[in-house]
């Protein structure tokens, strides 16, 4: 065999298994209507997570990306029909602390949900830790969709946060 159809079928087998990998995370913590979670993204980068769903499968995940500097706040519905990279604002808020206000990307969870997602960036992490950990509930609001507000309790995320912590620590 020649070195240049070698060379190309380890190409080709390479990008085959990269196509291949899928996200893999476990549970490592529950409290309320959160878990904690760890494991490697779609691309095999490690991460670590806190999430919940609500019964109608709407999900709400806070993650960190081994080598990021922000954590990515990842958002879905069954519901929703976004095109993937479209610009969509996002109001955050907990409690009666300021509103987190964002302008997230549309994706595609793997499942094919339709979802968004935006970061929070490094400057304002230690308060959204302090607010995420301390508060009672979560607000989203999508200003210009034609879409429901969402609320969720925030009971069980200051045991989650520090597991969420520990596990981003351990990376």
């Amino acid at each position: 065999m020649s070195c240049k159809f070698v060379r190309a079928l380890a190409v080709a087998a390479a990008l085959l298994f990269a196509g291949a990998a899928q996200a893999e995370t476990t549970v490592i913590a529950r409290a309320g209507v959160w878990q904690a979670f760890a494991g490697t993204a779609n691309d095999g980068t490690k991460l670590c997570g806190i999430s919940t769903t609500w019964p109608d499968e709407r999900y709400f995940g806070l993650k960190f990306y081994k080598g990021d500097k922000t954590f990515t706040i990842q958002m879905g519905s069954p519901k929703w029909k976004i095109d993937d990279g479209a610009k969509q604002t996002v109001a955050m808020q907990i409690d009666a602390n300021g509103t987190w206000k964002g302008t997230a990307t549309g994706m595609h969870f793997g499942d094919k949900t339709a979802g968004l997602e935006f970061e929070i960036v490094e400057a304002q992490l230690s308060q959204f830790v302090e607010e995420f950990a301390h508060g009672e509930t979560l607000y989203l609001s999508f200003p210009n969709a034609n879409v429901d507000d969402w609320q969720a309790s925030l009971d069980g995320t200051p045991t989650l946060i520090r597991t969420f912590i520990s596990c981003i620590e351990a990376m």
